[in-house]
């Protein structure tokens, strides 16, 4: 995938654990992992209590499910279109999505393995700086 381009597939991110919990919590911390999650991968009322989604600093998904007695999640775009980050961010490790499952504390941790080339630069996307130490007069600066 390319830095700021759309998908409008699906998407589907599963995970389960070994035993069943009441009504567990799902953390999932996108990082620079993209794609930026939406609402609707946690608004589903039979499924989740409650649900809430961050895009401003972090792109971070907190939901809490429904069942008093579970041992598996998944999250879905049903059908709206989801973006990717706007840029490829310089630090490789972000790229990987950091997920926490539990209720009254964590319970069982796993992680979305990805690296910087999960999400390259639009190609188009180029520009070269020269530069000059005595200033910038250089026209194609």
């Amino acid at each position: 995938m390319n830095v700021g381009s759309s998908h409008s597939s699906s998407y589907v991110l599963s995970g389960s654990w070994g035993a069943n919990l009441n009504t567990p919590f799902v953390y999932i911390n996108f990082r620079s992992a993209g794609p930026i999650p939406i609402f609707t991968f946690c608004s589903d009322s039979n499924t989740y209590l409650q649900c809430r989604v961050y895009t401003g600093v972090v792109n971070l998904l907190v939901a809490q499910l429904k069942s008093t007695s579970v041992s598996s999640y998944s999250i879905n775009n049903l059908g709206s279109t989801l973006s990717y980050p706007p840029s490829q961010y310089s630090v490789s490790s972000n790229y990987d999505a950091q997920i926490y499952i539990g209720n009254t504390q964590w319970s069982y941790s796993s992680s979305i393995g990805r690296n910087i080339n999960s999400l390259t630069p639009i190609s188009s996307n180029t520009f070269k700086v020269y530069t000059n130490r005595y200033g910038s007069e250089k026209a194609t600066y």
